[in-house]
């Protein structure tokens, strides 16, 4: 897919700004099984977190998506378990968990999975790294039925138009019975990227969401792009200060508010890097009456097929840094879970 996307000579590019390069980790004790089986007694959740390296995708005419590295890290109250998965690459999920997983059973040979509490084919820790703890790996990890863990990192060289030279995700995932709150967070770095000519020295995308039971989930981001340049002119502003796009504990109905105003506050960066075809895509937080979607910024490169518009094949290209968050969260009078 990314030899395909190397194939249009200037590419849009999606850029999200990240001031920190480092996961945050959340100081939660740990939840005994007498505390988390009570917590359950009246609350029902189920949420997952994944961040995205390189993200080829294909509309055909659903969005089919792809990710290299890929980290998951997931709770559920039903049946009451951590899951996690990290991969050095995760196809379109429908492919994995269906054909993979599902139909063939072979699964992905560059996947870790971890399951607590655990399963025949699924312990609470597992780690793939086919060159050593020096190359691409990567490793899931569930220590609880309340605290997952996943992260992974690979790294390539690609063509004269498009390349990444190392990517890194890192998702975590912890419930905390104290404060009612799921603590969700992932982190996405990219160093060395190419793509169209424009080069890139690193990418970052961090997205953190505190999902309190029954109440709208707190949405914090940062999306920061640094060291631009082409044909060794730097771009706009971002160079060694970067271009840095960030929010902190937003309300749903905040998000794209507060960050249209980041984004107006870059207006001359932003439209500089657009004469490149980079362009930044603005977070998306979604409610369907039962769980949230919560879509961080992302750069995209996307290349319209206009003969095939609204058709299979519609359009193709890829994402660096994707960052997104699915989850229900409720605290039931009476509800209980068996």
């Amino acid at each position: 897919m990314s030899r395909a996307v190397g194939a249009f000579g200037r590419t849009v590019v999606m850029v999200t700004a990240v001031a920190s390069t480092m996961l945050a980790v959340h100081p939660v004790g740990a939840t005994s099984d007498d505390e988390f089986d009570s917590y359950k007694v009246g609350h029902s959740w189920g949420a997952r977190i994944e961040g995205r390296g390189y993200g080829p995708f294909a509309r055909i005419p659903y969005e089919a998506a792809a990710g290299t590295p890929y980290s998951r890290a997931e709770l559920a109250s039903v049946p009451g378990r951590c899951f996690t998965i990290a991969s050095l690459f995760y196809g379109d999920q429908y492919g994995e968990e269906f054909v993979n997983e599902g139909t063939t059973g072979r699964g992905n040979p560059g996947e870790a999975r971890a399951e607590n509490p655990p399963q025949v084919r699924n312990g609470p820790k597992a780690e793939v790294a086919p060159m050593g703890a020096n190359g691409p790996r990567a490793t899931a990890a569930c220590s609880s039925r309340s605290e997952s863990k996943a992260f992974a990192t690979y790294g390539w060289n690609g063509d004269d138009t498009n390349h990444v030279a190392t990517t890194t995700t890192k998702s975590t995932n912890v419930l905390d019975t104290v404060t009612d709150t799921i603590l969700a967070e992932t982190l996405v770095t990219l160093e060395d990227v190419l793509v169209g000519g424009v080069h890139i020295e690193r990418v970052e995308s961090w997205l953190k969401v505190d999902h309190t039971a029954s109440k709208e989930p707190l949405v914090s981001y940062r999306l920061a792009l640094f060291g631009v340049n082409s044909g060794g002119q730097n771009l706009a502003g971002a160079q060694d200060k970067g271009v840095v796009l960030a929010g902190a504990n937003l309300a749903g109905s905040e998000v794209y508010k507060q960050f249209q105003d980041q984004a107006n506050a870059h207006g001359n960066d932003i439209a500089q890097l657009m004469t490149y075809r980079i362009r930044v895509l603005a977070p998306k937080v979604s409610y369907d009456k039962v769980e949230y979607t919560i879509q961080a910024p992302v750069f995209e490169a996307d290349e319209h097929n206009t003969p095939r518009k609204e058709t299979q094949g519609d359009s193709f290209g890829f994402r660096l840094g994707e960052a997104r968050y699915v989850g229900a969260h409720n605290a039931n009078a009476g509800f209980v879970t068996n």
